[in-house]
């Protein structure tokens, strides 16, 4: 079992792992057309995103 440490964390840039081993993320995750649409969607049900609110 792999130990993480606080560096290791700290130095994470974003990347996708399964389990213990760097990899990467499925086909669909980089499909920015779905991204978008699940973005109006998500606006939509929501409300439209303001960055000063969080």
């Amino acid at each position: 079992m792999a130990t993480w440490s606080q560096a290791d964390l700290l130095n994470s840039n974003g990347a996708y792992y399964d389990r213990t081993t760097l990899t990467r993320s499925s086909a669909p995750s980089y499909d920015t057309e779905a991204a978008a649409r699940l973005w109006q969607i998500t606006e939509r049900l929501c409300g439209p995103f303001d960055p000063d609110t969080t």
